[in-house]
C-alpha cells in the first residue's frame, strides 16, 4: 500500500510578523503619535493627550484582533463599487451608470 505525501498549503501571511510600536501597527501608531504631538504642541493644552491615548488603545485592540488591518483596508479602498467585466474608458473607476444611484452614498 503506497501512501501519498500529505501537503498542506501554508500562506505567507501566517508566517510574517507585523512590526508594532507599543502594541499597535507601526504606521498607524506613528501617525497617531505625530497628530497627538502636533495638536498638543500647537495649543499647549494637555487635553489633547487623552484622545491620543484612547486612539492608541483602539489601535492596539485592532492589531490584536487582526494584524493585517491596514492591508485589508487599503485593498478595500481600491476596490470598485461594482464588478464590471468589460471596463470602458469613459466610465472611470467602475462608476455606476446614470439611473443607478450615481453619486449617492450606499
Amino acid at each position: 500500500m503506497e501512501h501519498e505525501r500529505r501537503v498542506s498549503p501554508l500562506h505567507y501571511s501566517l508566517m510574517e510578523s507585523v512590526p508594532t510600536f507599543g502594541g499597535a501597527e507601526k504606521s498607524f501608531a506613528i501617525v497617531n503619535l505625530s497628530f497627538t504631538a502636533a495638536m498638543f504642541m500647537a495649543s499647549q493644552n494637555w487635553q489633547f493627550i487623552l484622545p491620543g491615548i484612547v486612539t492608541h488603545l483602539l489601535l492596539v485592540w485592532m492589531t490584536k484582533r487582526d494584524p493585517l488591518t491596514r492591508v485589508i483596508y487599503f485593498r478595500y479602498v481600491r476596490q470598485g463599487r461594482r464588478y464590471d467585466p468589460w471596463p470602458r474608458g469613459r466610465q472611470g473607476l467602475n462608476a455606476r451608470p446614470r439611473g443607478f444611484c450615481r453619486g449617492v452614498l450606499c
